[in-house]
């Protein structure tokens, strides 16, 4: 009976911290935009928004430095699986109306003519295409080009192209978000005034 309850449940528990998140997430922009004082004066605006409300500082905290040295390996990557979990829970819900939301709420309160907002997407953050740094880890203690693999305990987490390929689709798959919601806004303001600006092709070469 549990095993079969279990991936519901796990579900259900995912679905409830999402909506948490994006609760938060709509909370604070509300907060922010209200706080905007100079739109009479403002011809445009930049905006990065999505990925804390995504929990990037829990997946990088989980995935990748694994500060907590009193756990094993295996549990430093089912937290790590977790919280990417609630990425794509987040990027697959209800995140895209939102943003398009704060998009459009930002675009009716500027007063200027002809105002423009500039959206930034997000980097990758890693090279997936090399396996240098396939043996190093960014471990709060034991990082470094060749790390340890503290054996038996498994818990430095090296940088390989798998994991890098891992953690780069979360963030295309934001970017992506952010662009379909862009488009919704343009859409539903009838007027192309939200603008993408790719930042991810600036570090190409520099991962």
């Amino acid at each position: 009976m549990l095993d079969r309850l279990l991936p519901n449940l796990l579900s259900v528990g995912l679905q409830l911290r999402a909506a948490f998140l994006l609760r938060r997430f709509h909370r604070r922009a509300n907060s922010q935009i209200d706080q905007w004082s100079t739109v009479d004066k403002s011809a445009f605006a930049t905006l990065t928004i999505g990925g804390h409300d995504l929990g990037f500082s829990d997946i990088v905290w989980h995935c990748v430095i694994t500060p907590n040295t009193a756990r094993w390996g295996s549990t430093n990557r089912a937290n790590c699986e977790d919280a990417e979990s609630k990425a794509r829970g987040l990027l697959q819900g209800e995140l895209r109306g939102r943003l398009t939301e704060t998009y459009l709420r930002i675009l009716k309160k500027a007063t200027k003519e002809g105002f423009k907002l500039y959206v930034a997407g997000y980097p990758q953050f890693f090279n997936d295409q090399t396996s240098d740094c396939d043996m190093s880890s960014f471990h709060y203690w034991w990082g470094g080009y060749n790390a340890t693999t503290d054996w038996p305990s498994y818990r430095t987490v090296f940088l390989t192209t798998d994991l890098g390929a891992e953690l780069n689709a979360l963030v295309t798959g934001l970017n992506d978000v952010i662009q379909a919601a862009i488009g919704d806004a343009n859409q539903q303001y009838e007027s192309h005034a939200v603008y993408y600006a790719n930042v991810d092709t600036g570090f190409t070469g520099n991962r």
